[in-house]
């Protein structure tokens, strides 16, 4: 409980698998199981780490009714290859740090080279959030002061992931300086309020976006292959976010010149395209409330086959 400051930074830090940024780390694993069973972190400025290190192994596993809670959570870390898998279990991580990092309640898998792979299902929820100035969000795939590294997350059987910041604060990247994975399915949910979604950030950066099976992805903002800042948006790296009768949510979408969006389902907001839009999965129908602009240089696919009649099954924009 001693204070953290930028002057005297303080930490409460349990780690899964290796100790160190730069040193060979062991194996680490920990089972978390049963109604009012928990991991806490209450000290300053907490941290929960699984797998940092070359070479480091950890897995963490949480399970029927039980519980973490941390301000920020790293998985895959400096080399390490770290697993959390959250089977009808629940993640809080919240607050902002006092200390020399000044962040938000986060949580950020596949870091500095290492390999992060998170799951939450059969109702499990992942909540983050910060009302603070420094926001409160998800990386998956890199991050600025370690980059490179490959995250994902899968969501399935109705499991939330929860996103809540002050306005405009809350963020999500998939594949921001690394590569990055984010499915949805089995009706599950993504809130991040009026907050960002970006898939694959920056130029190098790869990152996929998957919707499927009456899910759904909420956000205020979101770019395929594209990126914004306080001065506008730009093209980032090589972006996909494909819907398979999902949905998503979004007041501004935008499509980079190396994004792809496609699928079935419906989309909720105005769509800006600079790269490809690709509706139907061979075929099928991909419906848009609101705006749809066609940049130069961009492309609308749409591709046609034949049926058992003599005429043909096309795709459709509605």
């Amino acid at each position: 409980q001693a204070v953290a400051t930028v002057a005297n930074s303080r930490n409460t830090i349990l780690t899964i698998g290796g100790n160190s940024t730069t040193a060979i780390g062991g194996r680490g694993t920990a089972l978390v199981s049963g109604l009012g069973s928990e991991i806490r972190l209450t000290g300053s400025d907490s941290l929960l780490r699984v797998a940092t290190g070359p070479q480091s192994v950890g897995l963490l596993t949480v399970s029927d009714q039980a519980s973490i809670s941390s301000m920020n959570l790293v998985v895959g870390d400096s080399g390490g290859t770290g697993v959390l898998k959250a089977d009808r279990a629940t993640l809080n991580l919240s607050g902002q740090q006092t200390g020399d990092a000044l962040v938000g309640a986060g949580v950020f898998v596949g870091n500095g080279g290492g390999i992060g792979i998170m799951t939450l299902a059969n109702g499990s929820q992942l909540n983050i959030t910060n009302p603070g100035t420094a926001g409160a969000g998800m990386s998956l795939g890199g991050l600025g002061s370690r980059p490179l590294g490959s995250g994902s997350l899968t969501l399935s059987g109705a499991s939330q992931l929860n996103i809540t910041a002050a306005p405009g604060l809350a963020y999500l990247q998939v594949g921001r300086n690394g590569t990055g994975l984010l499915e949805v399915k089995g009706a599950s949910t993504v809130n991040v309020g009026d907050g960002n979604i970006t898939i694959a950030r920056l130029a190098d950066s790869a990152g996929t976006l998957l919707i499927s099976e009456n899910s759904v992805v909420n956000a205020g903002w979101l770019g395929v292959g594209r990126y914004k800042d306080a001065t506008g948006d730009f093209n980032g790296g090589v972006g996909t976010a494909l819907l398979t009768n999902g949905a998503l949510n979004a007041q501004t979408i935008v499509i980079g010149s190396k994004g792809y969006l496609g699928g079935t389902g419906t989309i909720a907001g105005n769509v800006t395209n600079y790269g490809t839009f690709s509706p139907g999965n061979s075929p099928g129908t991909l419906e848009i409330d609101g705006d749809f602009t066609a940049a130069a240089g961009s492309r609308v696919i749409l591709e046609v086959e034949s049926n058992a009649s003599g005429g043909f099954n096309t795709d459709r924009i509605v």
